[in-house]
C-alpha cells in the first residue's frame, strides 16, 4: 500500500481542500479490498441511513447512492486498508494534526443511471466541528466523468461558516446558501480504481450522475482529529454513545473511534 507524500502534495491539499492520490493500492490489494467490502455487505444486518431533516423520503439519498456504515466492524480487511498505519500516515500528514481517529466508514455505491449528488460540506453534518477533519474516498471502480466522479470547489474549506442545502436535491442548491461560491469553477476528481481522493471535511463537493449501466463503487472513511469535541448533533453516533456525551466532551472512545495516527511530535502539540 503506497503511502509516500511530497511537500507539493501536502501544500496542494491544504490550499485546495482536496488531493487526488493515484495508485494507493496494488492490483492485488484492490482485489482484496473489493472482496472484503463485498463480504462485509453480505454480513451487514439492516440498513443505517443518516437521519437528516433536509433529506425527504421522496427526494432522498437512495436515489443517488446506496450507503452502508461501519463496515470495519464486520470485516478485518476493510479495517486493515482503511485504518492501517499507511492510511493513518497519509491522512495525518495531510491534515497536519497531532492525532487522528476514525469517525466512521461507509461504502458508497452509485448505481446504474443514478442521479447526481448535490454540492455539500461533510463536517456540518457531523457530531463535531473541526477545520482539519478529513475524508478518504477509495475508488473500487474507475471513477470517471461518465459514471459520477467527485467534483470539488477548491478553497471552499476556508469559509468561516458553512450551511448545507441537502445533497439529494439540485446539484447547485448550495449556492442559495453560499452565493459567494457560485463563481468558483468545480474541479473534477477522476481517479482510477485503487486510487483515492482525500478531502477536507469542510470542502464543498458533489458527484455527477452515473450515465452507465454499471455501478460505481467506493469505500470511504471519515477521520476525526484527536481531541475534537461533541457539538450536540446526533448524525451517525450510536444511541448509547450519543446519550453518554455532553456538549464539549472529546469524542475519544477507543472502541468506536480507534486512533490511527499520532504525529512524532504529538506530545508537544495542543489537543483540540
Amino acid at each position: 500500500m503506497r503511502h509516500d507524500l511530497d511537500p507539493d502534495q501536502i501544500r496542494r491539499y491544504r490550499e485546495q481542500g482536496f488531493l487526488v492520490y493515484d495508485d494507493l493500492l496494488t492490483p492485488a490489494e484492490l482485489d482484496d479490498l473489493r472482496l472484503g467490502v463485498a463480504r462485509a455487505l453480505r454480513r451487514y444486518a439492516g440498513v443505517r441511513q443518516l437521519d437528516r431533516p433536509d433529506e425527504s423520503k421522496d427526494d432522498g439519498p437512495d436515489r443517488i447512492f446506496q450507503q452502508r456504515f461501519d463496515l470495519w466492524r464486520h470485516e478485518p480487511i476493510v479495517r486493515r486498508y482503511l485504518q492501517g498505519p499507511e492510511m493513518g500516515e497519509l491522512a495525518g500528514r495531510l491534515s497536519g494534526v497531532a492525532g487522528l481517529r476514525v469517525y466512521y466508514d461507509q461504502s458508497l455505491v452509485k448505481g446504474p443511471w443514478a442521479d447526481a449528488t448535490g454540492f455539500h460540506f461533510d463536517n456540518p453534518y457531523w457530531s463535531y466541528h473541526h477545520r482539519d477533519a478529513l475524508t478518504v474516498w477509495v475508488a473500487l471502480d474507475d471513477a470517471t466523468l461518465q459514471n459520477g466522479c467527485l467534483h470539488y470547489l477548491p478553497g471552499s474549506h476556508r469559509l468561516p461558516e458553512q450551511r448545507n442545502a441537502g445533497f439529494a436535491g439540485a446539484v447547485g442548491a448550495i449556492f442559495t446558501e453560499h452565493p459567494e461560491l457560485a463563481g468558483v469553477a468545480a474541479v473534477p476528481a477522476s481517479v482510477r480504481a485503487g486510487g483515492c481522493v482525500f478531502h477536507n471535511g469542510r470542502t464543498a463537493h458533489a458527484a455527477g450522475p452515473n450515465l452507465t449501466p454499471r455501478p460505481r463503487r467506493a469505500m470511504t472513511t471519515m477521520f476525526i482529529p484527536d481531541g475534537a469535541v461533541f457539538n450536540g448533533a446526533r448524525d451517525v453516533l450510536p444511541e448509547e454513545e450519543f446519550a453518554a456525551l455532553t456538549i464539549g466532551d472529546p469524542i475519544r472512545d477507543d472502541r468506536r473511534h480507534p486512533l490511527v495516527w499520532r504525529a512524532p511530535d504529538a506530545a508537544r502539540r495542543p489537543r483540540g
